[in-house]
């Protein structure tokens, strides 16, 4: 579990892509400033439930404390999608912000699976599940955001 969550705090910080920017981002919508800032207060929505989650991470090893832990996981990761969804971007960072959202929808998902595993009392189906998250295509697309949020002038600060 601690591994997952390493995993988490570089999660937050790569949806933390957008703290900062000084212009409107090019074909309205709000300025990138404005967008920053909504993006850092959802991300300090996502931090503090993970926060909150890595400190009831010794509570147990059991697979009904891990499955209570990792629906915990998922459900900040859509509460956080939900938030990021109600965000409106830049025009230019529509395609960007879209996949953030995307991304931690298929980390929430498969942050699910690993509970519906740890369930069932199936320890090798959790490892299976979350064995790969860092790569997962969910923290891959949140990356691929990131990145072109860079190139859009948009500071990439971590927290």
């Amino acid at each position: 579990m601690r591994r997952v969550l390493i995993v988490l705090a570089s999660l937050i910080a790569l949806v933390a892509a957008g703290c900062g920017g000084s212009d409107d981002g090019g074909g309205g919508g709000v300025s990138k400033q404005d967008y920053a800032r909504q993006l850092s207060q959802a991300t300090a929505a996502l931090r503090q439930a993970f926060d909150d989650l890595a400190k009831t991470s010794s509570d147990g090893t059991s697979t009904k404390a891990a499955a209570a832990r990792l629906e915990k996981g998922a459900s900040a990761l859509e509460q956080a999608a939900d938030r990021f969804d109600a965000i409106t971007p830049p025009e230019a960072s529509k395609d960007a912000h879209e996949k953030i959202v995307d991304g931690l929808r298929k980390m929430a998902s498969q942050f699910q699976q690993g509970a519906d595993a740890a369930k069932k009392g199936d320890a090798a189906a959790v490892a299976k599940a979350l064995q790969g998250i860092a790569g997962s295509a969910g923290a891959r697309e949140i990356q691929q955001a990131q990145q072109e949020l860079q190139r859009q002038g948009v500071t990439v600060t971590t927290p």
